[in-house]
């Protein structure tokens, strides 16, 4: 699996999306960090959850084909054990990415079915250049322009302690080779994912067409059973 830890342009935003939660998890008892996988083994993922626990969801509604049923189940460890959960969900209509539940529409949705004591940040991109003498250093500091800008993302934190959610910053060089790279093996990867979907989707029609078949079978033979016997009766020859 290509994480999303070794993306080059990605350090710095996860980097600030570390800072924003670090007073989240400052207030709950340990960190759970929830994966693609997960979707598939929510068993797992309670077990691994324990009381007052920081739930961090990041860089995973995008690729979890049953994305659905985690939330509900995040919902659940909030309810029954006091977590804290922090969902990034990524704003894929910025990314020309087709039909999809991840735009601003689908983030009303989805705060509409978590209820009240949700805070959500907006997560902005954040581009530009510094310009360094040769022989200076890096600046320290890095001066941010006021724009109007459509956010990249957002996170979403619900539970005792998601109004702790703090706003942070960060800039990084990159390596745009190693950014091409990446880029490659996450988009195999993502159509990876989106086969698996399709694969299991068929698995589900094969298995009810099965059913079906046996199921008419079944009458079939209960018919044909029936016409021999009537046939015995008339004293006529059995039907093949």
């Amino acid at each position: 699996m290509v994480s999303d830890e070794a993306e080059p342009a990605l350090a710095a935003e996860r980097q600030a999306l570390e800072m924003a939660i670090e007073p989240v998890a400052a207030a709950c008892r340990g960190r759970v960090d929830v994966t693609p996988d997960d979707a598939d083994a929510l068993a797992e993922l309670r077990a691994r959850a324990g009381e007052r626990a920081l739930v961090a969801c990041l860089g995973v509604l995008g690729v979890a084909p049953r994305f659905a049923e985690l939330v509900e189940e995040l919902q659940t460890l909030v309810r029954e054990r006091e977590a804290t959960v922090v969902l990034e969900v990524p704003n894929d209509e910025l990314a020309d990415a087709g039909v999809t539940p991840w735009t601003i529409g689908g983030l009303h949705e989805l705060r509409s079915a978590l209820g009240d004591g949700v805070t959500v940040a907006e997560v902005h991109e954040v581009r530009g250049a510094a310009v360094v003498p040769k022989g200076d250093a890096l600046p320290d500091a890095v001066e941010l322009q006021d724009a109007e800008a459509h956010p990249a993302g957002w996170l979403v934190a619900f539970g005792p302690a998601a109004e702790r959610l703090a706003t942070s910053a960060v800039a990084a060089p990159v390596a745009s080779t190693s950014q091409r790279a990446w880029e490659r093996s996450r988009t195999a990867e993502l159509r990876w994912h989106a086969a698996q979907g399709d694969v299991s989707r068929f698995v589900r029609e094969r298995d009810q067409l099965a059913v079906e078949v046996r199921s008419q079978s079944a009458q079939l033979a209960q018919i044909r059973r029936y016409v021999n016997d009537l046939e015995g009766r008339l004293g006529l020859p059995p039907t093949a």
